[in-house]
């Protein structure tokens, strides 16, 4: 487990916080670099770049770590990494050593004293390797969502299911696009649901031998803009075996199609409704809300009947045991009104709220904090499409701290079905009432409100400044 100190000067990319030894700040160093958070991977060394860091499409630090010199400001580690390229089709494992020194308050890795301890290529020394450097390794296994069964995820190679660069930006649309998608109505209904589930759920109460939470993961896209793929946060839950729930917005799923396949495919994770535009649901009212619900509905079942293709061409068919259609809907902005909760439900839906915000898209989320407030039975909310700022460098941690406090990681429907679901009658972030002003904030929600630029303003002239008009006398009345 990482050690970590927190300050409010650091950079964004730290989340705030940095290691406090030079173990944990190499191992936090190539965690960065493994989970594509390249800021951070910076912020954490000298004389590494972000080009360098753009190169690596994937990267395995292994332990132990030996600390074979130390200083009062400085020590040398030994380790051995497997890590491989973008351009090359296999990995390469290496021995290194490296001096990790103290900068200020911070621990920060020195790269350009990283030496290599045998024959084979560096990790990232230098952005256009020599391929005399490249020496043929077995190939990394295929992910899987266990190892003891055949995956749908062998649909796809290890580097597409670890994704590229950039696909965490958000794409501003020149105009918005409200148009209907391929598919409006899901060709199959939902059953109703039980009434236990009705309402608005915020956790669920346990027996007392669970200690169990489900992590949860915003997929948000706009009418005017196509949101990103959080790969870092993907693949910080897979290396680490852990189950998660994804609200996914229907249009976000058609800007998406692939990236929505390999989320369905994955045994550990499932896939709830999020509004198709991120609509207001508090706002919107009669048709407009119902299409929010209704063709996110649709677009799920249209990409899972893709999927199904997908896999019966490689004989895989019997592997699709994951829903047709979503069970849960979480509520854009977190808000809602009778109308819609009554309408969600009425589609068979459960509304999922949240007990614990990670508070992703601020720059203040602390680790810590969410560990703190986590219960058995919580349910907490983060970002995956771009606006989580910090989650995946800062996902590992969250885990493993909620591992060794005991938890395990569930998703919605496993927490659902194994307890008493805690539900109110309204929709709020954690006291009733909190989030009364986004109506006025993000009006339907489903594009952005630009403010009005402030006029400038006019400039006050002195009275005594003002030129003195000559006086006209008027004719006389005669």
């Amino acid at each position: 487990m990482f050690e970590w100190a927190c300050v409010k000067w650091l950079p964004i990319a730290t989340l705030g916080c940095f290691p406090t030894n030079p173990v944990n700040t190499l191992q936090a160093f190539y965690q960065a670099i493994a989970s594509h958070e390249c800021a951070k991977a910076v912020a954490l060394a000298e004389g590494y770049t972000l080009a360098q860091c753009e190169k690596i499409a994937s990267l395995q630090l292994s332990e132990p770590i030996t600390v074979v010199e130390k200083k009062k400001n400085s020590a040398v580690l030994q380790y051995s990494v497997l890590f491989k390229r973008t351009e090359q089709q296999e990995p390469i494992a290496t021995t290194a050593s490296i001096v990790i020194k103290r900068v200020g308050e911070q621990w920060k890795v020195d790269f350009s004293t990283l030496k290599s301890l045998n024959d084979k290529a560096l990790p990232v020394v230098s952005a256009t390797p020599k391929p005399t450097e490249v020496k043929a390794e077995p190939p990394p296994p295929v992910i899987e969502s266990n190892n003891e069964a055949p995956s749908l995820l062998t649909l796809w190679q290890p580097e597409q299911l670890r994704g590229n660069a950039g696909d965490e930006k958000i794409h501003w649309l020149r105009k918005p696009d409200f148009s209907a998608p391929e598919r409006t109505q899901p060709t199959e209904a939902l059953p109703p649901l039980k009434s236990e589930y009705f309402n608005s759920i915020r956790r669920v109460k346990l027996p007392s031998d669970k200690k169990w939470v489900a992590l949860t993961f915003d997929l948000c896209e706009r009418a005017d803009e196509r949101a990103g793929y959080d790969r870092g946060v993907i693949n910080a839950l897979r290396d680490k075996k852990v189950k998660a729930t994804f609200y996914a917005g229907g249009k976000w799923m058609q800007s998406h199609p692939e990236q929505t396949m390999q989320l369905m495919a994955d045994k550990r994770f499932e896939i709830g409704n999020h509004g198709w535009t991120h609509g207001n649901l508090r706002v919107l009212q009669g048709e407009p809300m119902r299409e929010q619900i209704v063709w996110t509905q649709a677009e799920y079942e249209r990409i899972w009947d893709n999927l199904q293709d997908k896999a019966k061409a490689k004989g895989l068919a019997d592997l699709m045991t994951m829903p047709r259609h979503p069970a849960g809907l979480r509520f854009p902005f977190g808000t809602c009104s009778p109308e819609s909760l009554q309408a969600t439900n009425a589609q068979g839906l459960s509304a999922i709220q949240w007990d614990v915000v990670s508070g992703d898209p601020a720059i203040t989320v602390q680790p810590s904090q969410i560990v703190r407030e986590t219960r058995a039975g919580s349910i907490v909310i983060f970002h995956a499409n771009g606006r989580g700022r910090g989650t995946a460098a800062a996902l590992p941690k969250i885990v493993d701290e909620l591992r060794a406090k005991g938890f395990e990681f569930v998703t919605v429907s496993e927490l659902l079905a194994a307890g008493t679901v805690e539900a109110v009658d309204e929709c709020y972030e954690l006291r009733r009432g909190d989030n009364v002003g986004y109506d006025a904030q993000y009006g339907d929600g489903m594009v952005r409100i630009k403010k009005p630029k402030p006029k400038p303003k006019s400039e006050v002239v002195p009275v005594e400044s003002l030129p003195v008009q000559p006086s006209v006398e008027q004719p006389t009345t005669p």
